[in-house]
């Protein structure tokens, strides 16, 4: 067994080492505000700066008043997410809180020296903001750095934070919160369940995937392997040859051998190419006499042609000689009539030769008369045009008369309105005035009044630094005393009898003093100090502000009475709003009333401005329409005249010509025309088709002399001997030519077969190789070699880890348990499960190791809570060096004896000591002792509220 010199030796030095453990960069939440969250209904804000930068604070409460909530409200702050397994988000709103209370959480930290505020609200219904009803809000995410422009939105609010911190939500719960069970729960478990957690802290999910990408792997390789060997078979029962080629029954018998493993493919393939050519050789033999009966068949098709060309040439002689006939005989009779009817006609065509030119000279007269009677219609509208302006103009000049006279009458009835003008604009003016100085001294009073109301808020602000100052400095003093007497036990223990006292000089030392127990560092003493004098400065700095306020406010008074006196005599400071207000009115009703004024006179010299600019105009206009009547009547006369005039040339040309139009007489030159083309065209088109007839009948007699040339010498040659000795020949050469395809196919398939084998077998060779690389490999990650202790590439990862946090977490447990204790990961493996994170106990005391499993429910309280600040400085260094200032501890300290509480809280105090400030969510009495407590208490109505003792 360990001594007591050595417990404390091994203490000092574990304490040491833990602190050595903390570096990189902090993060310490300052202020946390929470708003109809969880069973908070209302608004309460915790400030956890009131326990200074470190040591214990107590969070305390009766169970369900939302002591782990505040733990809650910092996750989701941060991360969007409650820590507890079943705290839903959509679950979030206090079923406490009024409809017109917002649900939202907003925390103030500081990290690496920068200030951070982030404020969240999930998704929640509220009151419209305009009429009755609710509307569903969307979830909200701010998140200010410093004096920085804020960033909005949830992703990016969350991507910017695991951004600054390092950590993710989950990672964040393992380090921030020791949480109920759950270590107790992971000091017990065994490798499967031991995996599952680390795989979700460290992400080692990396190394399971390459575990099953590698099985994955083997597994489709060795599928192909399956699969070309497959193919090989496929294709070598697809060989063939001719069944009656000798080598028939020794192919399918090597088929046979070849599933059944006994005859290779190499083998398989020489038998093949065997078969290739016996049939390659019988192929040629019959490809040659197919060519023979080719020939021979070809001769006889040459004298089956010749009897062919015989009857076609009779046959074309014979109808030759019956159309001569027939044209002769019916054809030629017609033509020559169709001839001799179209040359009686020239006489009329004689006739339509004489009468055509002269209607020609007469075709000018024509267009004259057409041109006149033209003009004639022009004149007309001419004269109805004009006729239609001069009514026009006889209406104008008369409206436009009276228009005038009306307007010389109301211009003589307007007033000059001048002088009434100048003087209703002169009070406006004025008024307006009065109504602007009245406005700035009724603003001017209002802000006075605003000024005056802030002086109660600022004197209790005074009020209250004061009493924070007066707090901190009974607290300093304190301290200051136990410090000091702290350093007086210090001295005292070097005290010897006989030895003078530094202090008094006396040699005898009857009473010496003691060290104060609860005596804080100097470190701390100085930070105490600091704290006490920024109050105090505080204290000054709201005292000058209120000062400085009641003398403005008095400067300001005095003014206001000095206008009010000059602008509003017999008025006070008190009543004078009241007055501002009724003075405004009557100012706006006066202005109102000269407006009104104002706006009649104004429409009064637009109106005689419009008439004198009009009547001029208008005394122009009817001097113009004057003379344009006169020019109408002159003009619509000379169009009469000459309208006349036309009309009787008009008459004239019609007496002279015969048609009535020049459109008539055209019409009947063009049908002359036309007709003695037509006569014209007949008799060209009857001679014409007599020439043809002569031709076409000379062409005819000469095919018939060659036709009779031809058909002189019949041949001899029997048609149906010939023809039944081609068939023969055809059926004999089609058998051999299937047979040559039949054997070129075999031999198409036969090479096909053996260079698809012989790629096969190449390829399977590379996949087998593969394989067996593939499998060593995949069976060394998954913990598959036989003969080898079953851990796989994931659990060897984790066990890296695990023993770092073993090795971190022995160093609380060998002080909580004086020595006794230290966690051992086990080396030793039986049965065929999964190994690698199972944990023993080495006790140091009888120097056995065993199962964790076997300690009392105390000794598992220290171990487990040993390993959850194990894994969280593991989690920590592993993220890059994050420190968290504050740490949460929810766990069930009542198991423990009063020994190991007070051990496991003495160790709690030293991680605490000067870097961390731990905050423990319990109801245990004992820790009631914690100076510094969050206490969380319900009210009457169930509502959960904070108050705080320090």
């Amino acid at each position: 067994m360990l001594s007591h010199s050595l417990k404390n030796k091994a203490f000092i030095s574990i304490t040491s080492s833990i602190k050595s453990l903390i570096n990189g960069n902090t993060m310490r939440p300052h202020i946390l505000t929470i708003s109809a969250f969880g069973p908070y209904a209302g608004k309460v804000e915790i400030n956890f700066d009131k326990f200074g930068s470190n040591g214990l604070f107590l969070i305390t409460g009766d169970t369900g008043a939302g002591k782990t909530t505040i733990f809650d409200a910092i996750t989701y702050a941060l991360f969007g997410k409650a820590s507890g397994v079943d705290r839903e988000t959509t679950m979030l709103r206090s079923t406490y809180a009024t409809p017109d209370t917002s649900t939202f959480v907003q925390l103030h930290f500081e990290y690496g020296g920068v200030n951070y505020t982030v404020t969240r609200s999930p998704k929640q219904e509220r009151p419209k903001k305009r009429g009755k009803g609710t509307v569903m809000q969307d979830s909200e995410a701010t998140l200010q750095i410093d004096k920085q422009a804020p960033i909005t939105g949830i992703t990016p609010v969350d991507d910017k934070l695991v951004e600054i911190l390092g950590v993710t939500f989950e990672q964040y719960s393992q380090i921030a919160m020791i949480a109920q069970g759950q270590f107790r729960e992971a000091l017990v478990a065994d490798t499967k369940d031991r995996a599952e957690i680390f795989r979700t802290i460290f992400k080692t999910g990396v190394y399971l995937d390459l575990q099953k990408r590698l099985q994955e792997e083997t597994n489709a390789i060795d599928i192909q392997v399956q699969d070309k060997r497959k193919s090989a078979l496929q294709y070598v029962d697809g060989a063939t040859c001719l069944a009656t080629n000798e080598l028939a029954a020794e192919l399918n018998s090597a088929k046979m051998k070849v599933k059944n493993n006994e005859m290779t493919m190499v083998d398989m393939c020489q038998l093949i190419e065997k078969i290739i050519k016996s049939e390659g050789n019988l192929q040629k033999g019959l490809s040659a006499e197919s060519k023979v009966l080719q020939q021979r068949i070809f001769d006889i098709d040459k004298e089956l042609d010749k009897v062919q060309d015989y009857s076609t040439n009779k046959q074309k002689h014979d109808m030759a000689i019956a159309e001569k006939i027939n044209r002769e005989k019916n054809i030629k009779p017609t033509l020559d009539k169709a001839f001799e009817d179209a040359k009686a006609r020239q006489a009329e065509i004689d006739a339509l030769a004489n009468e055509i030119p002269q209607m020609e000279l007469l075709m000018p007269k024509y267009a004259e008369l057409t041109k006149v009677a033209a003009g004639l219609k022009d004149k007309n509208k001419e004269i109805n045009d004009i006729s239609d302006k001069l009514t026009k103009s006889n209406s104008d000049y008369a409206s436009l008369e009276q228009s005038i006279k009306k307007k010389e009458g109301e211009l003589k009835n307007i007033k000059e309105p001048g002088a009434e003008l100048s003087k209703y604009n002169a009070d406006k003016t004025q008024l307006d005035a009065d109504s602007e100085q009245l406005t700035a001294l009724k603003s001017d009073i209002e802000a006075y009044i605003a000024d005056k109301s802030e002086i109660p808020l600022m004197q209790e602000k005074v009020k209250s630094a004061q009493e924070d100052h007066k707090n901190a400095e009974t607290e300093y003093n304190l301290k200051y005393d136990l410090f000091i007497a702290e350093q007086a036990g210090y001295l005292a223990e070097k005290l010897t009898e006989g030895t003078p006292c530094p202090v008094c000089g006396s040699t005898l030392h009857p009473l010496p003093a003691v060290k104060a127990p609860e005596a804080p560092t100097k470190a701390q003493l100085d930070t105490m100090e600091q704290h006490k004098d920024r109050l105090k400065a505080n204290v000054e700095k709201l005292t000058n502000e209120l000062a400085g306020k009641t003398a403005s406010i008095q400067t300001k008074k005095e003014s206001l009475t000095s206008r009010i006196t000059t602008i509003l005599p017999g008025v006070d400071l008190n009543d004078a709003t009241i007055a501002i207000a009724n003075k405004l009115k009557a100012i706006a009703e006066e202005i109102k009333i000269i407006e009104t004024k104002l706006a009649t006179l104004n429409v009064q010299c637009r109106r005689k401005e419009t008439l004198e600019k009009e009547l001029p105009e208008d005394r122009e206009k009817l001097h113009s329409l004057t003379e344009t009547r006169s020019q109408l009547i002159a003009k619509k006369s000379s169009a009469e005249t000459a309208y006349n005039a036309e009309t009787e040339k008009k008459e004239s040309l019609r007496k002279e010509l015969v048609y009535a139009s020049e459109k008539k007489a055209r019409n009947i030159l063009s049908d002359k025309k036309k007709r003695k083309i037509e006569l014209e065209n007949a008799i060209e088109d009857a001679k014409q088709k007599l020439q043809t007839y002569d031709k076409e009948l000379a062409t005819l007699n000469g095919n018939i002399e060659q036709l009779a040339e031809l058909i002189k010498d019949a041949p001899t040659t029997n048609v149906k001997k010939a023809q039944q000795m081609k068939n023969s020949l055809e059926a004999e050469k089609k058998t051999k030519d299937k047979l040559v395809s039949h054997l070129i196919a075999n031999k198409t398939i036969n090479e096909g077969i053996i260079k698809k084998v012989n790629k096969t077998i190449d390829d399977l060779a590379a996949l087998e190789h593969e394989y067996q690389m593939k499998k060593a490999l995949s069976d060394t990650a998954n913990g598959k070699l036989t003969g080898k202790e079953r851990i796989n590439l994931e659990t060897y990862v984790q066990m890296a880890y695990f023993d770092r946090i073993i090795q971190r977490a022995n160093t609380r447990l060998m002080v909580m348990s004086y020595g006794q204790y230290e966690l051992r990961r086990r080396t030793t493996f039986s049965g065929n499960g999964q190994t690698g994170l199972e944990l023993n106990v080495l006790d140091h005391y009888n120097g056995t190791e065993r199962d964790v499993c076997s300690l009392s429910g105390g000794e598992k309280f220290m171990a487990s809570l040993s390993l959850a600040f194990g894994l969280s400085d593991e989690i920590q260094a592993a993220a890059g060096g994050i420190q968290l200032d504050t740490i949460f501890v929810d766990e069930g300290f009542d198991s423990l004896s009063d020994g190991s509480l007070l051990q496991a809280l003495k160790t709690l105090y030293e991680l605490a000591d000067e870097n961390r400030l731990i905050g423990i969510i319990s109801h245990v009495a004992e820790l009631k002792k914690i100076d510094r407590q969050i206490i969380v208490s319900k009210d009457n109505q169930n509502y959960s509220q904070i108050s705080y003792k320090y």
